[in-house]
């Protein structure tokens, strides 16, 4: 987020090991809030990639949703972090309250990443350490709206396998708005 308190970190392999425990656990949708920055021309992580091809593949399938990164400006944006550059990894970019693309929101940029969908991401009110709230920013807030959704259309369709789930959050369950095809297909919609 963009409030200057992000510093938390992990290693790649720590995050795989997670993700691999939510998948053993049953999870049908892992909401992924990080990531790291890279340049538009540079190939999305391969071994990110990797493992979410494997687990969208499966049957019924396992979506992984990550967080676009927050590293643009307003007259400069720049790429889709790792891992949400990934094909087989749904992109989440951030809008506002008046439906406009955060201005510090990652989009489709370069030769490789692309940004699926948006969701709020601006003033989200969230909890905080302490039993305390904040109003957060980031893709980071915006990427649980997106597998929220998603999870919600999982119980909604039990059988729905998660490659067919990717597009139907793209091409059914987004609002078009006035937004930036390099912000994505449009805001995800609740079942």
């Amino acid at each position: 987020h963009d409030d200057g308190t992000n510093s938390a970190f992990g290693m790649d392999d720590q995050i795989i090991e997670g993700i691999t425990w939510a998948a053993d656990s049953g999870a049908r949708v892992i909401s992924l809030s990080l990531g790291k920055s890279r340049g538009g021309d540079q190939q999305p992580s391969p071994v990110y990639e990797r493992v979410a091809s494997r687990l969208l593949n499966k049957s019924p399938g396992i979506l992984l949703v990550a967080a676009a990164g927050n590293g643009s400006e307003r007259n400069r944006v720049r790429a889709v972090d790792d891992p949400a550059a990934c094909e087989s990894i749904v992109a989440v970019s951030a809008i506002d309250r008046k439906w406009s693309v955060a201005p510090f929101s990652c989009g489709s940029v370069g030769k490789y990443g692309r940004v699926d969908l948006a969701a709020p991401g601006v003033s989200v009110y969230s909890t905080w350490k302490g039993g305390e709230f904040r109003q957060l920013s980031g893709t980071s807030m915006a990427t649980p709206h997106v597998a929220g959704a998603a999870a919600l259309y999982c119980e909604r369709f039990p059988d729905l396998i998660a490659r067919n789930l990717v597009e139907l959050l793209k091409t059914q369950c987004s609002k078009r708005i006035p937004i930036d095809p390099m912000f994505g297909h449009g805001v995800v919609q609740v079942p």
